[in-house]
């Protein structure tokens, strides 16, 4: 599977307030996420955090290993 990216930042304003919140505990405090808008990453595997899943994606090529990403972001 395939997920397009829609958001790299957690503060830019498209979040909810709840959803802000929820994700506010994975991530580091400038929100930044190193994704690329509009790019296209290969989903590995998906996990649920909190009744909502997270994808897992390699961000670049150089990743060894996919990392989870809340799937509010794409």
């Amino acid at each position: 599977m395939k997920a397009k990216c829609t958001l790299n930042n957690l503060y830019d304003g498209a979040l909810s307030p709840k959803t802000l919140t929820r994700l506010k505990r994975y991530i580091r405090a400038d929100g930044e996420l190193n994704l690329e808008k509009g790019k296209e990453y290969v989903v590995y595997g998906i996990e649920f955090w909190d009744n909502c899943p997270w994808l897992y994606i390699c961000r670049d090529n150089c990743e060894k290993y996919p990392a989870p990403v809340a799937a509010d972001f794409f």
